[in-house]
Order: structure tokens, then sequence, then C-alpha cells
């Protein structure tokens, strides 16, 4: 390796990180950190995708894998009708700004890719990349816990317990992000070749996991646990690393059962006791009482016609509990149907969607195969279900490598793509750019299927 390419690897890698926590930014719940990730993530994202395109044009030419052929393919698919949806979209200028936004992604996804399938000595530290931005993400929640809390927690409202969130707008935007890079951590913490870089990596596991199970957010928690088992059944594969592994999730999900029960209701909230204003003077004494947070009531157009939920009737969130998604995909499946085959135009399922569910809060269906169903009608979500179908037999063939021929970098972008997979049924994100998760979804995406390539295996195993 030479030191151009050399130094363009570090500055990738670097910028890889950057443009995940600026995206993270983009959705953050404090107004400053809002304006900074909205002002410059778009332009990381060139940056990226500009470096990433030089980076593979200074690799060896080489026939890249079938698999990778595929997935470019049905890519070129998907851009390709989502710009073409301009001219029955609703909204053709924000069909047209979604799909740039959306080939920038996976052309940075698919030149850092064919640039890996050569030189795959990067591949680890890409993955360190992804799991350090979701460290300091996750750790730029709890210094706005620390310092602004009501920005941090979403406080209790008659359906639901306090909710942390971090620096996300809601409580499941972090901890996607967090979901995806669990198994990363999770690989650091059983195969780092040094304890420190072990110590690491289950420290970064309790960040991650920690953040998710406060969160509330099961979507987050299910995708995490599943990541977890699929790195273990595809690395590990061994009757003693399995029982571990069924431990440490057993674990993890008491630990995701019990941490809601710990936060405050509602109920609670509004039995606090009021505020003792302290005595100021000689000899007088401060107040200790700590106010009660904020009471989040939700949107009030939603008690239109509804009875008032109040503490004696309260709605418990459940931990397996749909949160009012069941009705939403209804309807949305509902307003989708109206225009089957080719949806409303990309980019638009904000625009189409109206929440009329009393049980539901948000501007999407959240489910990414309804609300591409909205946008791009049957084509769209076959072309999506063509790419799933290539990155689970790019997953298939490295289960079925030989345990000598196996590379734990390829197990844990299988185990983020399984990750991505469980989220596309609960968030409507992966074909939207600007969420907090896409990035690191296609970036492990595209690499699952240069992985099996016999010539170089055993260099893409990496430095721990």
């Amino acid at each position: 390796m030479s030191p151009t390419e050399g130094r363009l690897d570090d500055a990738l890698v670097a910028v890889l990180a950057i443009t995940i926590v600026l995206f993270a930014l983009g959705s953050a719940s404090v107004p400053a950190l809002l304006s900074l990730g909205h002002q410059t993530r778009w332009l990381a994202l060139i940056v990226l995708c500009g470096l990433t395109i030089v980076q593979g044009g200074l690799v060896r030419p080489t026939k890249p894998p079938r698999a990778f052929l595929a997935l470019v393919s049905i890519s070129a698919v998907l851009v390709g009708l989502s710009f073409l949806s301009a001219s029955w979209s609703v909204s053709p200028r924000l069909t047209l700004e979604r799909a740039f936004t959306l080939f920038l992604l996976l052309v940075t996804a698919a030149s850092l890719a064919y640039a890996v399938s050569v030189r795959p000595a990067i591949w680890p530290r890409i993955l360190y990349a992804i799991l350090g931005a979701a460290v300091v993400v996750c750790a730029i929640g709890l210094v706005v816990l620390a310092f602004s809390p009501d920005d941090a927690v979403q406080w209790p409202s008659p359906g639901s317990p306090a909710r942390y969130r971090g620096v996300g707008q809601n409580p499941n935007t972090v901890p996607m992000l967090a979901a995806i890079a669990l198994p990363i951590a999770f690989w650091l913490a059983t195969e780092g070749r040094r304890n420190a870089v072990r110590l690491a990596g289950w420290t970064a596991v309790a960040l991650l996991f920690g953040t998710i199970s406060a969160s509330n957010s099961r979507g987050a928690l299910l995708a995490g646990l599943a990541a977890i088992c699929v790195y273990a059944l595809v690395a590990l594969r061994s009757v003693r690393a399995g029982g571990a592994t069924l431990a440490l999730v057993v674990t993890l999900l008491g630990v995701a059962y019990v941490t809601p029960k710990a936060l405050p209701t509602a109920a609670a909230v509004q039995a606090a006791p009021p505020v003792v204003p302290g005595k100021s003077g000689k000899g007088g004494k401060h107040g200790t009482t700590t106010p009660a947070p904020n009471y989040f009531p939700g949107a009030f157009f939603d008690e239109l016609g509804r009875p008032h939920v109040g503490p004696a009737g309260e709605v418990v969130r459940q931990t397996f509990g749909s949160s009012g998604r069941l009705a939403a995909w209804s309807g949305a499946l509902h307003q989708a149907d109206q225009r089957r085959w080719l949806g409303y135009g990309f980019g638009t399922e904000e625009r189409v969607f109206v929440d009329r569910y009393y049980t539901f809060q948000g501007g999407r269906p959240e489910n990414s195969y309804l609300g591409l169903y909205l946008q791009l009608g049957v084509a769209g979500v076959a072309v999506l279900l063509a790419a799933w179908a290539v990155l689970a037999s790019a997953a298939l063939s490295v289960m079925r490598a030989r345990p000598e021929q196996r590379v734990s970098v390829a197990a844990v972008c299988a185990a983020i793509v399984a990750a991505g997979l469980v989220l596309t049924l609960v968030q409507s994100y992966v074909y939207s750019v600007g969420n907090i998760a896409s990035v690191s979804f296609w970036v492990a995406a595209f690499l699952i299927v240069v992985a099996v390539r016999p010539r170089d295996r055993a260099a893409s195993s990496g430095e721990q």
C-alpha cells in the first residue's frame, strides 16, 4: 500500500465516522445540535462519496463478485425508479431531492465495498468507525442528560412511562444506531486479541444496550439481540460460545424488561409533591424537593371525540405491544392501495401519510415496506425485496464457509444486516438517507456481498 492510499484510508474512515455522527445530530433533540447536523450532514456525505470514488479508482481493477454486481444492479433500478417517480409524484421537487441523496449513499457504499474487495485490510477499520460514531452519539446523549434533562428524556404520558431519548428527537432514534453498532461491540468484546480491546468492547456493549434499554425501544431491542445471535451463529459456532451467548441474551432481555418498570409513570408524576420553596437569609434552609418533570400529554387533536385517559385507567406501555402501529399500518396499506403499482412518488411518505389513529404518534407508518409501498408501489417493494434476497444469499455463503475460512468481519456485517432488516419492520428508514441508521446499514450491506472471496479471506481478518 502506498503512502497516498494509507492517508486516503485514514481520511475515509474519519469522514465516515463524522458523517454518521452528523446524521445523528440532524435528528437531535437539542436545537443547537440539530442546526449543526442539518447544515453539515449532506456536505459530509458528498465528501465521503468523493473519497470512496477516489479510493475505488486507486485500487487495481478486478472483477467483483456476482453478488456485488447483482446488488449494484438492483440499487441502480431503485435509484432509477425513484428519479422516474418525479413524473407522477405529488411533490416532484422533493422526490428529485430524495432520489439524489439515495443515489449518493448507494454510490458511496458500492465504491467503498469495491475497494474493500481488493484491499480487505481496511474492512475492520470501517467497522471501528461505525462503532466509534455510535459510542460518541450515545455519550453525547449522557452529556445532554446531565446538563439538560428535559431534552434527554421524554416525560411520561398516560400511555407510556418516561423514556430516555438522549440526543435523539424521540426515544426510537438513537437506539436504531445503537442496535446497528451492537454486534461490532460484541465482536470486539468476544474476539479482541488484547484485554484492553475486550474491555473496551464490553464497555461499548453496556453503553449501547443501556441506551436501548432506557429508551424502551422494543424494535431496537429485538434488532440488537437478533444481531448478537446472528453473529454468534456465524462466527463462533461452538456449544460453549452458544451457551454463553444465550445466557447473555436472556440477561439483556431481563434488563430491558426491568428498566422501564423503574422509570416514572404519568400517575407518579401527577402525584409528585409540590415544590417547597427554599428559605433565604441567616439561618434559613433551602427546600430540597426536586420539581416534577414536565408532563407531556401528546397531541391534543388526538383527544377529539375520545375520553380522557387518566391515571386511574392508565394504559401502560407493554414490552411487546404495538404502540398503535397496527392501526397505522392498516391505514397506510389502505391508502397505498389507491396507487397500488407506482405509489405517490419517492420521498413523499410524510406528505401523504396522515396520523388518524388515537394510540399512534408519528408522521410515518413506521414500517419500511409500507412506507415504500406508499412511495413507489408494488414496483418499489419488489425491488427492495430483490435486494434482500441478494443479501440473504451472501450471508448464507458466509455461514457455509469452513471454519478456517470464516471471516469474522463478514459475520459482523451479516449481524448488522440482520439488525437492519428487523428495524425495517418497525421503522420507515432504509430508503431515507437522512435517517440515523441508513449510512451504517448500507455500508454493511454492500460489504457482506464482497465477503466470500477465496483469495482474500485470510487477509480480511484484520487486527483487533
